[in-house]
């Protein structure tokens, strides 16, 4: 397969801030934002550029941690989906162009000289969860107990992607899952309880527990272990909170913080370190994101009111240039440091032209 070509469809403009080095990329015409991976201590970002006609390309963005961006084209592509392999490798599953079949094809986002053109397979349409030692693993969930939920095994060997292999967990469905050194580890609702449950890259049970989960909905996993200490992240009473499990499965509730507004979505925690994570989430009245080590709330930071983001823990502003932006994606870049991709929401006659690009590293008083 050919290499990416490099195009330059965007202005670009970097400024230091005290929180991050913030890249503003804007486009003439209008633009798509769909996805974010880390790549080599890099944001790898997704988004479709329009033409003037209609018509338009999926260009791949490369920014660095001092904001510097690099773009390149997809000959021939839609739908993008980015995952990283076993050795950490940006890889993306894409769908080409044909008149009568939709199939995806999976295959590195660079360095394509060695590889042939795979056949295509049917779309899944799941999330990308972790890497084993040797498979990426994809997740779907159908919001349904009654549904199993589907799994999506991509293995690996001496870099390359060998075999897909699309499984059927057992019930119970709507697992939230993570990838973790021991396996995958799934939770779900049962009755009035949690069912952790770990199995293997084939689907197979290894272990199960039930978990009391007084009342406890709407959570991310941080960490779930058999082996040690697991923390959730949630809401209750009209607080953030960690709900930390120990081995033996007793659980206490810990508050991080006082936040009325309900949270309408949260999205999967993304580990920036040990034991740290970054979680983005939206309200009624705005978006933003929160970071917590452990049972610790490290910063929040959140728009309600203002042009920009607040951190709700010391009350600085980082002041962006609209109102109403949308969180795109966040991904880690290397170790205690993380990006998020932001565009203005666009209103009835006004189209998305630009993306603002954070890249924040945790003081190290924190």
């Amino acid at each position: 397969m050919n290499n990416l070509s490099p195009v330059q469809p965007f202005q670009a403009s970097v400024t230091a801030t005290s929180h991050g080095v913030l890249t503003t990329l804007t486009v003439d015409t209008s633009l798509s934002a769909k996805e974010s991976i880390v790549s080599d201590e890099k944001s790898l970002l997704t988004n479709y550029v329009y033409r003037k006609d209609g018509t338009y390309q999926l260009v791949y963005t490369v920014v660095d941690r001092d904001g510097q961006a690099e773009h390149f084209a997809e000959d021939d592509g839609i739908l993008p989906t980015l995952f990283l392999s076993p050795r950490q490798q940006a890889w993306v599953s894409i769908v080409p162009y044909h008149p009568d079949k939709e199939l995806e094809i999976s295959i590195p986002v660079f360095q394509r000289e060695q590889v042939e053109a795979p056949k295509g397979n049917r779309p899944f349409v799941g999330d990308f969860i972790g890497c084993t030692q040797t498979a990426a693993i994809f997740h779907d969930a159908d919001w349904s107990d009654t549904k199993p939920d589907k799994m999506l095994v991509m293995r690996f060997e001496n870099g390359l992607l060998k075999k897909k292999s699309n499984l059927k967990l057992a019930l119970p469905g709507n697992n939230k899952v993570v990838v973790n050194c021991a396996g995958i580890a799934l939770l779900a609702h049962v009755g009035d309880d949690w069912l952790h449950r770990e199995i293997d890259e084939q689907g197979n049970e290894l272990r199960r527990r039930s978990i009391a989960a007084k009342g406890m909905y709407g959570l991310q996993i941080l960490a779930l272990s058999f082996d040690g200490d697991s923390y959730l992240l949630a809401q209750h009473a009209g607080s953030i909170v960690i709900v930390k499990i120990d081995m033996a499965g007793n659980s206490e509730i810990i508050t991080l913080i006082a936040f009325e507004d309900e949270f309408f979505n949260t999205w999967r925690p993304e580990a920036i370190g040990d034991d740290t994570f970054v979680t983005r989430f939206n309200c009624e009245f705005g978006n933003g994101w929160l970071t917590t080590r452990k049972d610790q709330l490290l910063e929040l930071y959140y728009s309600k009111d203002e042009r920009g983001y607040r951190n709700l823990l010391n009350g600085e502003v980082l002041p962006l240039p609209h109102d109403n932006l949308v969180i795109s994606s966040l991904n880690r870049t290397a170790r205690q440091a993380y990006a998020v991709v932001l565009y203005p929401m666009a209103g009835d006659d006004d189209q998305v032209r630009q993306l603002l690009i954070l890249n924040r590293a945790l003081p190290t008083t924190i």
